[in-house]
């Protein structure tokens, strides 16, 4: 559950709707996008809202998700999330070329 959990998160932050305010934390922070760990702030704001099921574990954070995953897990989030970064368009990644850059 927490793998899924994990993806639709990093869904979310790429959602058009949700990734320029993405963009505008990191750049803030001075941090970089292309290490899904230097970017965990952000996403915990982006965690999805879900119905809790018996037996489900509340996590308040983006980091505590992530760094429950098994090493597979954590290797196809970080895959998933460097396509996801690939695919923003241009005019975003000239327009935030320093959170880009790192």
């Amino acid at each position: 559950m927490s793998e899924k959990k994990v993806l639709q998160t990093i869904d979310h932050a790429f959602d058009s709707r949700n990734i320029e305010t993405v963009l505008a934390s990191l750049e803030r922070r001075g941090a970089g996008i292309r290490q899904i760990e230097s970017v965990t702030s952000e996403l915990t704001d982006m965690l999805p809202a879900a119905p809790f099921r018996r037996g489900d574990t509340f996590d308040t954070s983006f980091g505590a998700l992530y760094d429950g995953l098994d090493e597979l897990a954590k290797q196809r989030a970080r895959e998933y999330w460097a396509l996801k970064v690939e695919a923003v368009p241009a005019m975003q990644k000239k327009k935030y070329f320093k959170v880009f850059g790192k």
